[in-house]
């Protein structure tokens, strides 16, 4: 099962394939899903709750939107996405905690997409990839992250290891990405 809590082990040609079915759905020719996706969004997103739901709704899904608090319990996650299988093809779920996201995907019941952790964001940064690519090729461009550590930068990071993007983050050496390659801002 395919899930995508962050970027780490995606190729360029995964990166290809995913946008060739963004093209199908953009032209109306993605394929329709009959179900339902479990959707865990907080009341303050606006743009990546719409966004997601939208999408659902494209593919034939009917979105079914919690609060993401509602996995905050002492009930076992993989027991949660148990018995969500029974009704939904998929969750989609902002949380801050990653390891909450984590222990959904392990139980290996339904894809788990990441819609933004306090470590990551994956989908923004494939999201402006695609934005990109309409335009250029976006391997063929210089990367710099300017601002502080944080799960942007970080999906950055992740998008530069595995995709093989020229990325470096400026910023005070004290606000750095661990590992990132960096310069001095003044």
């Amino acid at each position: 099962m395919r899930h995508l809590l962050s970027l780490e082990g995606w190729t360029r040609d995964s990166l290809g394939e995913l946008f060739d079915r963004v093209d199908h759905f953009d032209a109306k020719r993605g394929p329709r899903v009959d179900g339902a996706a479990a959707l865990f969004f907080p009341p303050s997103s606006l743009r990546t709750g719409v966004s997601f739901e939208r999408g659902a709704f494209e593919m034939g899904l009917q979105p079914i939107t919690f609060p993401p608090e509602t996995l905050d319990k002492s009930e076992d996650l993989a027991d949660v996405a148990g018995y969500l299988s029974a009704w939904v093809q998929l969750m989609v779920v902002r949380h801050a905690d990653i390891s909450v996201l984590q222990r959904l995907a392990d139980a290996d019941v339904l894809p788990v997409t990441n819609a933004m952790t306090d470590v990551n964001h994956p989908c923004e940064v494939l999201s402006d990839l695609y934005a990109l690519s309409q335009v250029t090729d976006p391997f063929s461009l210089r990367f710099l992250s300017v601002g502080a550590d944080g799960n942007i930068a970080r999906a950055w990071q992740e998008a530069a290891k595995s995709f093989g993007l020229s990325m470096t983050q400026s910023c005070p050496a004290e606000l750095r990405v661990p590992g990132m390659s960096w310069g001095v801002t003044s």
